[in-house]
């Protein structure tokens, strides 16, 4: 499992209209087995 960039996500969260919601979805689309998600 590899671990988000959190760096990246900081300074992907100070620009307008970047939600976390929206880098989950993006990150879940780039690992959709192995990246982190909730339990179901």
């Amino acid at each position: 499992m590899e671990d988000p960039d959190w760096a990246e996500i900081h300074m992907e969260l100070r620009k307008k209209g970047v939600t976390r919601h929206l880098l989950w979805k993006e990150y879940c689309q780039r690992m959709p087995v192995r990246g982190y998600s909730y339990s179901q």
